[in-house]
């Protein structure tokens, strides 16, 4: 082998290195499907069926009452987005009357909440027909990125929270998307509960349990303590306010934390004060 071939191989090899690096970095690294909360973002409801929980589709109230909740979700996700100098708009069925933003289906498995649930919804999410469906969306609604919202009819007394995936565990699917019950323990589902799982689309942590991850944790036991200390009624810490509880007003406070995390911030008092982790946006 000549030398020249020999540069010429370790120039392949460093470009292939490079690429998969690069690929790896970019799935790993996702917070939000835009990576960065601005534009317009499409939401699109699934009222789903799994083997358990089923909805009645001749009885449109819970459609309807689903729609009146994520619209307060989004208005509060915009409002308090723009305090920070950054332009959200969400796209969903009932601002924009599209049929695709909105969809029955039913799944032949348990959406009970588990990781590996999701298996049938990345499955659904890969489909030729959603894929084809994505791509006009985006296209014709002018949409930069796209949040599938999976409503299941699970009765009171589920164990289960609201489950957001994507921002901890990247999947297959390029799409973010949340699994959301009727009932989550005692309390019938909320625009609280709603703006909590899209916020995590975007790469907020919950801030009621420490994060898990020892290498580079996101919150601290240090900073969960103070905030129970405080009584906080941070989003990310609790849907159910001091001031009250109410199904479709959100007295939840939007906090310079969440803006640290949503990438607004390069940094803020508590996150100094209480040692918390560098979000994705400024590795």
């Amino acid at each position: 082998m000549t030398k020249k071939t020999k540069g010429v191989m370790i120039i392949i090899v460093l470009v292939l290195l490079s690429i998969l690096f690069f690929r790896s970095g970019l799935r790993s690294g996702r917070y939000g499907w835009a990576r960065y909360p601005r534009g317009k973002i499409a939401v699109v409801t699934i009222m789903a069926d799994d083997i358990n929980y089923k909805w009645n589709r001749n009885d449109e109230k819970e459609r309807y009452y689903f729609l009146k909740i994520l619209k307060n979700a989004c208005n509060y996700i915009q409002d308090n987005f723009s305090r920070y100098g950054e332009e959200i708009e969400f796209v969903y069925s009932g601002q924009t009357q599209d049929e695709r933003l909105i969809k029955n289906e039913s799944f032949d498995a348990s959406l009970s909440g588990e990781i590996h649930d999701t298996d049938i919804v990345d499955e659904y999410l890969l489909s030729e027909e959603m894929t084809g469906e994505r791509k006009g969306l985006m296209k014709e609604l002018g949409c930069s990125g796209i949040i599938y919202l999976f409503y299941i009819n699970a009765p009171e007394g589920y164990q289960y929270p609201g489950t957001t995936y994507m921002w901890m565990h990247p999947s297959d699917p390029e799409d973010e998307f949340s699994l959301l019950y009727a009932h989550m323990k005692n309390e019938k589902i909320s625009s609280a509960i709603v703006a909590h799982e899209i916020l995590h689309c975007f790469g907020l942590p919950d801030l009621y349990a420490a994060d898990p991850d020892e290498k580079a944790p996101l919150v601290t036991q240090e900073y969960v303590d103070y905030l129970k200390e405080s009584g906080s009624d941070d989003i990310m810490y609790s849907v159910y306010s001091g001031k009250g509880y109410d199904r479709y007003e959100i007295t939840q406070t939007f906090s310079d934390t969440d803006a640290y995390f949503a990438g607004f911030l390069k940094s803020c008092a508590d996150a100094e004060r209480y040692n918390l982790g560098v979000p994705v946006y400024f590795r």
